[in-house]
């Protein structure tokens, strides 16, 4: 047998079964005799799948530079973007595994291809538009498009509007499809010669190889593109970087771009493509409605007498109305009326969300999924006083419903729709029923496949009071992005009204918000002027007050902030953090060689770092 080379399949004998797994390493067996003499198992042989390397070469570079950048294993970022499904479907031989490279039939223009990283910011339909007529260049060039979307729901969205016409030379890739349909999705995309179209979620990157020539980031701005447990990716890092070394096209498109995007355009890192937009304007004149001014107690109402008139004339005209909250659910949040502290999730302290379950309402938290009852005392002062702020989706239905019983009424969010094809449905009966109202998340605009008559936000101020830098950056993007698809009315109601931020929504104006946001940045040695790496543990109060004291000392030397999260925990338990900044043009730090922990570079001393610390390079918030 050849030599295996990192990067191939391989099937790792264990008890009787076979098991599918990645090599990553390799090692001569005369620098290993003593280990193996004094090793108390047995060795195996192994068995290779096929002639080709499973990943590319390009890929295993990548994988070995984020581990670097985000302080982690090989192992653990290899598994970020190999689908469990995908080794199952190798694992039960459901196809007999041939791994062989692509057919150069698609393969013609190899040595014109060059890396460029280019923006796309305007409207959803003006960018389905770009996309398309980008995918019948590359296709008339007999090369493959990648389009990576960060959930789901999203491939499903965008492949109804792309797909057409070319529904044979398309490939919708979930993590949850099928094992068997993910290993002929694997043949496919090796052997068709024919270009294709990927749609896809991150995961499977490792399906990109040199037939590409573009590669479209879509949702640019969306969080979900980075991991949500170990060991924290950035699939837009990873992208960029493989496209990179790939030497492929590399487009972000979004309504509206991250801010440290942007400022990569403005210091000429990235280049506007045709399709680049700082004046986003809507075909109607936006209205904010200042609820302080509401005569009917505006507190205790998600929807203030003005929206109630802008809904019952729509009804009558015959004219359909959306409208939108940040949350599912009653409230957004519940605080003490005594102490102000918030209601927090008693197994992972973040905020709940106040909903209704049958006959009875419950604390849910969105993160774990937790439920707990709401016969509750206040955590810090054991106060009965409870009161729910923010205005959830449910809420605002039984608002519409007392004040309109008769009309057509729809709620799309997590709870009223579990699957593409009901939100599908739901939109559909929307759109087609007129004088229909629907309250949704922001799900909803997402679903929308033409401009709405009328468009009202209920309500964002819960979100001014979150202490996040970043926390504009996402107002202005689903403001903005909800403006752009209204047709005669576009309402804001909020408590908020003197904000400069919704003069700069009313406008369109996103160079403006973005200099302002990146002075402020910059003065606060924010990102992208710093990188954040930050280390969470949680445990006994005296026992990870402890833990974190020694880390501080060891880490001295990068200037770490201690400080206590602010959510209380259950049984006891304290969340502690460090937070390092560091200057993003020197990371990932030169590797030491060292085994002595003294001399260790910093991203080294992550890698060993026991599990019980979570770490965050280019964390998303410092609380």
């Amino acid at each position: 047998m050849k030599d295996i080379e990192p990067g191939s399949l391989v099937f790792v004998p264990i008890r009787k079964r076979r098991i599918p797994a990645i090599l990553i390493s390799t090692r001569s067996i005369k620098d290993a005799k003593t280990e193996i003499k004094r090793s108390d198992f047995e060795l195996k042989k192994i068995d290779k799948a096929g002639d080709e390397k499973f990943f590319s070469k390009e890929f295993m570079e990548t994988a070995e530079e984020m581990a670097d950048y985000f302080g982690t294993n090989l192992g653990q970022v290899i598994s970020c973007y190999v689908p469990n499904n995908l080794f199952k479907g190798y694992e039960k031989n459901i196809q007999k595994v041939k791994i062989k490279a692509k057919d150069t039939a698609v393969k013609e223009i190899a040595e014109e291809k060059k890396h460029i990283v280019e923006l796309v910011q305007a409207p959803i339909e003006d960018r389905i538009a770009f996309y398309k007529s980008l995918i019948r260049e590359n296709f008339a060039r007999k090369s493959s498009v990648f389009l990576c979307l960060p959930t789901t729901h999203e491939v499903n969205v965008f492949a109804d509007n792309l797909k057409k016409g070319i529904e044979d030379y398309t490939l919708l890739l979930r993590p949850e499809d099928s094992p068997k349909k993910l290993v002929n999705a694997r043949q496919t995309a090796r052997d068709k010669s024919h270009p294709l179209l990927i749609i896809a979620t991150p995961i499977f990157s490792c399906f990109l190889d040199d037939s590409f020539e573009t590669v479209i980031i879509e949702k640019e701005s969306s969080n979900a593109h980075k991991t949500l447990s170990r060991p924290f990716i950035d699939s837009r890092l990873f992208i960029e970087k493989l496209a990179k070394k790939l030497s492929l096209r590399l487009i972000l498109g979004d309504t509206v771009l991250r801010l440290e995007t942007l400022h990569k355009k403005e210091i000429d890192e990235y280049s506007p493509s045709l399709l680049f937009k700082y004046r986003l304007i809507s075909r109607v004149i936006p209205k904010i409605l200042d609820t302080k001014k509401d005569k009917n107690n505006f507190d205790t109402k998600a929807i203030s007498e003005d929206l109630l008139d802008v809904v019952r004339n729509s009804i009558e005209a015959k004219k359909n109305t959306l409208l939108l909250t940040t949350k599912k659910g009653l409230s957004s949040a519940t605080i003490c009326g005594d102490c102000k502290t918030i209601v927090s999730c008693k197994n992972c302290g973040s905020t709940t969300t106040l909903h209704r379950r049958d006959s009875s309402n419950v604390f849910f938290c969105h993160k774990c999924g937790t439920g707990q009852n709401t016969n509750v005392l206040c955590n810090k002062c054991r106060s009965w006083n409870l009161r729910p702020v923010g205005f959830g989706t449910e809420r605002v239905e039984d608002e519409l419903r007392d004040n309109f019983p008769d009309a057509n009424i729809l709620r799309m969010d997590g709870e009223s729709v579990k699957t593409h094809r009901q939100s599908k449905e739901m939109m559909t009966s929307f759109e087609e029923n007129k004088g229909s109202v629907m309250i949704g998340t922001e799900m909803a605009l997402f679903y929308l496949t033409k401009p709405i008559e009328n468009i009202a936000i209920v309500s964002t101020d819960s979100l001014f009071f979150v202490p996040d830098f970043k926390i504009n950056e996402r107002v202005f993007n689903f403001l903005v992005s909800a403006k752009l698809m209204a047709e005669n009315n576009f309402i804001i109601q909020t408590r908020c009204a003197d904000n400069p931020i919704f003069e700069k929504i009313v406008r369109g104006d996103a160079l403006q918000f973005y200099k302002e946001e990146i002075l402020l940045r910059k003065n606060f040695n924010y990102p992208p002027f710093r990188l954040f790496i930050k280390i969470t543990g949680e445990g006994k109060e005296e026992v990870v007050t402890k833990e974190f004291d020694e880390l501080a000392i060891f880490l001295k030397k990068w200037n770490p902030e201690k400080f206590r999260s602010s959510s209380n925990l259950p049984g006891g338990k304290a969340r502690m953090n460090l937070l390092i900044k560091v200057n993003p043009v020197n990371w990932p730090e030169k590797s030491s060689g060292s085994e002595d922990p003294e001399k260790m570079s910093l991203p080294e001393i992550l890698k060993i770092l026991p599990p019980r610390f979570a770490v965050k390079v280019d964390a998303e918030s410092i609380l």
